[in-house]
């Protein structure tokens, strides 16, 4: 089924970038940080340009010989978190876009890093945005988590947002027709832990932007309500945190 899912991404991506008449690109130009290939041939790539802008290349998708041509922005490449060179601890084939810090004392700090980089699978051609936390500690660096989201990033909130003294950090990611809420926790003494995921339709949060209210998380859903035209209807599902539970709990709006 995942393969099946991403064929069809790679061939709606494909009829968009040939209509784009203007998305042309000089590969010489280019930072490669990725690549991968079709059998019949098609490559993608994942590369930075002269201004530190990552984005999504794709060449020969459709069987033929094609320039290559711009499919997505990815984000602006982010060389440092910190004093921390990111360049020395994230993996070979993957670029940061993102990085937030957390000083937990004068000698721990942890790193928030989102990436981009393609799937172990060697199928998938999309790339995939993918989360990695830090401990550094005494100037020593050691990745404590590590974990694939999806193929387009939709917001990223690192804060304490539920005013316990703890660091929230949410990730909204899609893919194909889903969206998805990822939910961690980082304690004071650095502890780093998994809350929850929550998915739907268009999962987003207001937390950051009204820091002074309830943290919530909404879930927006669609369906369809009995047959023909114009039956097509949509919930919203309020998350607001509970601290007996640790973790959001739903209640509809």
């Amino acid at each position: 089924m995942t393969n099946v899912i991403a064929a069809l991404l790679f061939l709606i991506s494909c009829s968009s970038a040939s209509a784009n008449i203007n998305s042309e690109v000089d590969l010489n130009k280019q930072i490669i940080i990725a690549e991968r290939k079709t059998p019949a041939g098609g490559r993608t790539f994942i590369a930075v340009d002269q201004n530190d802008v990552v984005h999504e290349i794709g060449s020969n998708w459709d069987g033929r010989q094609s320039s290559p041509f711009l499919v997505a922005n990815l984000g602006t490449r982010v060389l440092k978190s910190g004093q921390l060179e990111l360049n020395n601890v994230i993996p070979k084939g993957e670029v940061p876009t993102a990085a937030r810090r957390i000083t937990l004392s004068d000698k721990v700090t942890m790193h928030v890093i989102l990436t981009w980089g393609f799937s172990e699978s060697p199928d998938l051609l999309t790339p995939y945005c993918r989360l990695h936390v830090l401990r550094e500690q005494n100037q020593a660096v050691r990745e404590i988590n590590t974990e694939v989201l999806g193929t387009d990033l939709e917001q990223f909130i690192v804060e304490d947002l539920t005013h316990e003294g703890a660091a929230e950090v949410l990730v909204a990611s899609g893919e194909a027709a889903e969206e998805s809420m990822d939910i961690w926790q980082i304690q004071k003494n650095g502890n780093f832990q998994k809350i929850q995921r929550i998915t739907g339709y268009h999962v987003y949060s207001h937390a950051d932007k009204e820091m002074s209210e309830e943290a919530t998380i909404l879930v927006e859903t669609k369906g369809v309500k009995g047959a023909g035209p114009g039956k097509e209807c949509s919930s919203i599902k309020e998350y607001r945190w509970s601290a007996s539970k640790h973790k959001f709990v739903s209640g509809n709006m």
